[in-house]
């Protein structure tokens, strides 16, 4: 069916346009280019499929700035989004102590 296979034309689009964001971010976090960096994350945080690691990306960002609050904020709600990632809880307590701490 045309229909259908248009459907899944443009899902494969989103998803490849998903992925070239996120390699492009990570490229320009790589070369220490942020905000460049954190223009692709955003992007690719506007579809569903990339949302959580599009943030995990600015989170990094902003802990190789010192920012981290700002860090605290986006794993804080990662972790909110999708309760599974009990990966996130050390991260989120280290980064706590450094807010509070304010190191």
């Amino acid at each position: 069916d045309a229909q259908e296979s248009r459907g899944l034309g443009d899902v494969y689009k989103r998803q490849t346009q998903g992925e070239a964001l996120m390699e492009f971010a990570k490229l320009l976090r790589d070369q220490q280019r942020y905000i460049q960096a954190k223009h692709y994350y955003l992007r690719a945080e506007a579809l569903p499929s990339h949302r959580e690691p599009a943030m995990l990306g600015r989170a990094k960002i902003a802990i190789e700035q010192g920012q981290y609050s700002d860090a605290l904020h986006l794993i804080g709600q990662v972790a909110k989004e999708n309760p599974k990632r009990t990966d996130l809880v050390s991260t989120i307590a280290t980064l706590k102590n450094l807010v509070r701490n304010d190191i």
